[in-house]
């Protein structure tokens, strides 16, 4: 398997500009409001784990978890910028603590390698607000090889206008790869943006990697 070279800097630092586009072509999104869907505004927690593997096809892969288990995933990112980025976001001491994440790291490469459909590690679903966790609940349910539209997203969370609010919560998605936001796809069954690694060329492989048949 060829190394996909990203030259996006990470998940999280580009994640907002990226829905901007992504609002802009993706017929599915009208009906409500996207205001307020994102990662709860610095969430006070204890200890924030981090370590990293540069053995999959995405480069140099962060993740943080928190007691309570994974709250981020960033491809491809520096220890620097993804404890920045964390600090940011959450009232915690940022550690590097590589035993702490050796389960997240074992699944992710096994993902990559297509020895793995589901990821079975905890999530802190807390550092979430209420309507992007009940779409990215959704989002991890969706089987792997499988898609599904914002606007099928948002009617199986009880707002079936809400496409836009779906692309929101799935344009801020921290933990891309485990919450597959990569099989969310627009009305016309296109793939509209992809706020991680590089981009659609990324979302593109992650489905290949899947089999996943679109349009």
């Amino acid at each position: 398997m060829g190394i996909i070279h990203l030259n996006i800097f990470g998940v999280a630092a580009q994640i907002r500009a990226e829905f901007t586009a992504i609002a802009q072509h993706d017929p599915a999104r009208d009906g409500n409001s996207a205001a307020g869907v994102g990662v709860v505004e610095r969430k006070l927690m204890s200890n924030i784990f981090i370590g990293h593997t540069d053995l999959t096809p995405f480069g140099d892969v962060w993740v943080a978890v928190s007691e309570n288990g994974l709250i981020a995933v960033e491809f491809p990112a520096t220890q620097a910028g993804f404890t920045a980025w964390l600090q940011k976001h959450h009232a915690a001491e940022v550690e590097f603590a590589p035993e702490e994440v050796t389960e997240v790291i074992r699944q992710l490469r096994e993902y990559a390698a297509g020895e793995r459909k589901k990821f079975t590690i905890q999530i802190d679903w807390g550092v979430l607000n209420d309507f992007q966790r009940k779409a990215l609940k959704a989002t991890f349910e969706i089987p792997y090889g499988e898609v599904r539209t914002y606007q099928q997203v948002a009617a199986l969370v009880g707002s079936p206008r809400g496409a836009r609010a779906v692309g929101r919560a799935e344009a801020t998605n921290p933990m891309p790869i485990v919450l597959p936001c990569h099989r969310v796809v627009g009305a016309d069954k296109k793939l509209h943006g992809y706020g991680a690694g590089n981009g659609l060329e990324t979302k593109t492989w992650l489905l290949q990697l899947e089999g996943a048949v679109i349009g």
